[in-house]
C-alpha cells in the first residue's frame, strides 16, 4: 500500500484539540486512479481510527491517561472529494486530527 507524505499537506483549519489539513491533486482521474486515491484514504482512515493500537475484541485502545485533558491524538482520518473547476479536474484530500482536550 502507498505511504501519504503528510508533509505534502498544507495546514487550512484548527484549533488547540483538532487540525485540518489538506492537499489538491489535479489531473485526469480515470475510474482506476479514483479507485485508488479512495483506497488509499481508507487504509489511512482505518490505520489512525486506533492510534495506540486495537484490542483482541477489534475495540480501539486509548492512551491511558486518567484525564481527559492529556493532550495525546485519539483520532486522525482522511476524507476525499472530487470536483471539477472548469476543465480541471481536482482531488481535494483532507486530514482531520482530534486531540484529547
Amino acid at each position: 500500500m502507498t505511504t501519504i507524505k503528510e508533509d505534502k499537506f498544507v495546514w487550512e483549519n484548527g484549533d488547540y484539540d483538532y487540525s485540518v489539513t489538506q492537499r489538491i491533486i489535479s489531473g485526469k482521474f480515470n475510474k482506476k486512479r479514483r479507485k485508488l486515491i479512495e483506497q488509499i484514504a481508507r487504509h489511512f482512515t482505518y490505520k489512525w481510527s486506533a492510534p495506540y493500537g486495537r484490542s483482541n475484541n477489534g475495540y480501539a485502545l486509548t492512551c491511558g491517561h486518567i484525564h481527559d485533558c492529556c493532550g495525546c491524538l485519539t483520532r486522525k482520518g482522511m476524507d476525499v472529494e472530487f470536483k471539477k473547476w472548469g476543465n480541471n479536474h481536482v482531488a481535494i484530500l483532507k486530514i482531520r486530527e482530534s486531540r484529547n482536550f
